[in-house]
């Protein structure tokens, strides 16, 4: 027979004697000492069954601070690119209608709903988020450094006098979110945020 407050665990979640929540403990002594008496003369028991239930606290407290910084990196670049594609769409909507919009106008809306979703999803904790954050830096890593061999191999003169500055400034950024969410620390708290969420589900999974 179980034990009194180890009857009907759920999903490994914790006996009723020994859970987080003060609600889901045994509210006194008294009650627990019935249940134990019912234990002991072989009747059930009254502990409820215990269920984890997701607190997102829990994974933000966790949180390492670099992927808070890289979210913001990715919802500061999302409002860049909708800003920069609302400024091609809007106008060329309203003189020629449809037809004459910008397809580079919709590929910048579309980075920028993109980086938003992602930034969103790295706080979030999602893991498949990790690796599709590690993916879009490597890219605007690649993509902006070779802008800047483009600029280099450039005439003198074709190119702004800060443009080189601000891309250098982009590569150093996306290269930084990638070492952020590639460091151990990193992608322990989002294995750590899966697996509460996959307790979760397993404890309310009808059994």
């Amino acid at each position: 027979m179980a034990e009194p407050g180890r009857a009907a665990r759920t999903g490994g979640g914790r006996p009723q004697g020994e859970a987080k929540d003060p609600d889901e403990r045994y509210q006194s002594a008294a009650d627990f000492a019935a249940d134990v008496q019912d234990w002991l003369d072989g009747k059930p028991v009254a502990a409820a069954p215990y269920r984890y239930r997701f607190d997102p606290r829990e994974v933000i407290a966790a949180r390492p601070q670099a992927v808070l910084l890289v979210a913001f990196w990715m919802w500061f670049s999302s409002l860049y690119c909708l800003l920069v594609g609302f400024e091609g769409i809007v106008p060329a909507g309203s003189r020629r209608g449809s037809g004459g919009l910008n397809a580079w106008s919709l590929v910048m809306v579309g980075f920028g709903v993109w980086y938003l979703l992602l930034g969103r999803g790295l706080l979030s904790g999602r893991y498949w988020m990790l690796w599709a954050g590690v993916v879009t830096s490597l890219y605007n890593v690649g993509l902006f450094t070779f802008y800047l061999y483009r600029m280099a191999m450039a005439p003198a003169g074709a190119v702004g006098p800060y443009s080189s500055s601000l891309f250098t400034a982009i590569v150093v950024c996306w290269l930084a979110s990638l070492v952020a969410l590639l460091r151990r620390r990193t992608r322990d708290w989002f294995r750590l945020a899966s697996r509460l969420r996959a307790e979760h589900k397993q404890a309310d999974s009808p059994t």
